[in-house]
């Protein structure tokens, strides 16, 4: 009588299920981790390059209109007030939903925060910094 050794046995199979059910399970949070910390530092230099368009924005045109005054306070997405009207700022990245800036004319931006529609928000600091002040859930990470 001739014996058929070709193929696995159903234990083997299910060993190899096993295994890699394991590897799924370990490895899964730790992808969906680095998705995270991607998508934050994405909106950081979101928030980074938005600053610095508001930047650039306000020095051409204070160049253009030397008697023109920038606000103090900046609260407004998209547009820069100044004491004539506004100035559209020029940005193609992602937008913030809500920005808080408070603005000097020597140092520039001085302060301030950008939230995004994810729910973070991100703090400006006068030397240039940024740095998480909330997430989604609320919490915050100084």
């Amino acid at each position: 009588m001739k014996t058929n050794t070709k193929g696995f046995t159903l234990i083997e199979l299910l060993a190899v299920i096993v295994i890699l059910a394991v590897i799924a399970l370990i490895a899964t949070p730790i992808i969906m981790g680095v998705i995270e910390d991607a998508k934050e530092q994405a909106e950081k230099d979101s928030a980074y390059g938005y600053l610095k368009a508001v930047e650039q924005t306000i020095a051409v045109n204070l160049t253009k209109e030397p008697s023109a005054s920038v606000l103090e306070e900046q609260k407004t997405v998209g547009s820069v007030g100044y004491n004539g009207g506004t100035w559209t700022i020029n940005y193609k990245g992602t937008q913030p939903t809500s920005v808080d800036l408070h603005y000097t004319k020597p140092q520039g931006i001085v302060a301030g925060t950008v939230t995004f529609s994810s729910g973070r928000s991100w703090k400006v600091e006068n030397d240039g910094k940024i740095t998480k002040v909330s997430s989604e859930n609320g919490t915050n990470n100084g």
